[in-house]
Parts: structure tokens; sequence; C-alpha cells
């Protein structure tokens, strides 16, 4: 294993819970529901690759205009400010320093939101690159993401792990020839993550001997 590749929103720190329950509050309160198969398709894609945003979807199932308010964002806000880290990141990210394991992020989202985040959590030294949509052409689901991270850290996409939360993260991994492994958050659980290489709770159930293992284990012949 020559390096872990991190995934932000829902995989350091669960972004999404807040962002999606803050989404089907606003739908109620305006006579819509919200269609729980719309979350699937646009969690961990960038904004760009997201063909009808929340707002876009919440006029045409109305036919009334949204106007976007302080209030709906500021409570956002205030669930992720008081959201942790998602358990085990913390001791994963300690391990891997001490083993001298360079460890990166890849996001879908943009730097404005992602490194006030890392210095928000007290991790930001942790890595020792974060990858970003603004960074890449394209965002998850394809793998450039993952490619430039790989390419900054000099690490072989095969030799290197990425940790996911959602079908497009995974499928970026996946597409960029990683080891991918993913733990589901609350709104991503249930989802096809068959294409997993591994699929754990939460990165407390991991370690750097078991990630090991499992990259030895990916390669030992079979049949």
């Amino acid at each position: 294993m020559q390096a872990i590749v991190f995934d932000f929103d829902g995989t350091l720190v669960d972004t999404e819970t807040p962002e999606l329950t803050v989404w089907q509050e606003v739908f109620a309160a305006h006579g819509a529901v919200w269609p729980d198969n719309y979350w699937t398709t646009i969690v961990g894609r960038g904004a760009e690759q997201e063909v009808e945003r929340p707002k876009a979807l919440l006029e045409r199932l109305t036919g009334k205009p949204f106007l976007e308010n302080a209030a709906r964002h500021a409570r956002v806000m205030a669930l992720i400010d008081a959201a942790p880290l998602r358990p085990g990141v913390r001791a994963l990210l300690d391990q891997a320093s001490a083993a001298n394991i360079p460890c990166a992020v890849a996001s879908s989202s943009r730097h404005d939101w992602v490194d006030p985040a890392l210095q928000r959590h007290h991790i930001a030294f942790s890595f020792v690159t974060t990858v970003c949509a603004d960074d890449v052409e394209r965002a998850k689901p394809f793998p450039d993401l993952y490619l430039e991270a790989c390419r900054r850290l000099g690490t072989d996409p095969a030799q290197t792990v990425a940790i996911e939360d959602s079908p497009n993260g995974l499928a970026a991994a996946k597409a960029a020839g990683l080891f991918a492994i993913v733990t589901p958050n609350p709104t991503t659980q249930g989802l096809d993550f068959s294409a997993a290489d591994l699929v754990v709770e939460d990165l407390s159930r991991l370690n750097l001997t078991s990630l090991r293992q499992a990259l030895v284990q990916r390669e030992l012949p079979h049949g």
C-alpha cells in the first residue's frame, strides 16, 4: 500500500445528511415530496455533473419559483458545523502518519469548501495534497480527481487505497484503478456498492494491517 486517498463530504465528515435533511424539510414545506432516488444520482458528484439541482427540481415539481433563502443555508451550516469527524477517521490518519503512508483528499467539492473544513477539524496537516473539483476538468464519477491525486503523490493507483461513501465516488475510484473501500453514511446506506473491493460500517473497523491484508488478498489468484 503506497498511499490512502480520502473523499471528503460524507466520508471524513458527514456533511451530506444535514444537506439532505434540510432539503427534505424545504420540499415538505412547499407541498412536494423529496424523491428518494434523486439523492442517489447526485451524491458524490461534482456540481457541474448534476443534471438538475435541488432548487430546479423543487420548482419543476411545484411549478413555482423557489427563492433561495439565508435561513435554509444557515440551518444546513449549523448542522454541518456541529458534525464531528466520522468514527475512526482520526485514528486511521494517525496510523498512516506513524507508518509514513501519505494521505490525500480527492473531493468533488471546491477548495473554498474543503480547505476550511479540514482546518476546522484540525486534520489539514494529515494530507500531503488536497485535490478538488476546481483542480480538474471533470469531477466524480469520472476518474480525474483520483488520477490527479495519485500523480501528485507519485503512487501507482493499483497500490493506492480510496475511501469513499457514495456510488459516484466509488465509480470514480474504480475507473482510476484504485483499491476502493466504501464506508456508507446514513444517506448512502443501502445503495449499491457491489463494485467495491471492501465495504465497512465505518473507519473504526479498519487499520493499516487490515488494509494491507485486503490489498494482498485482491492480488492472490482465485479459482
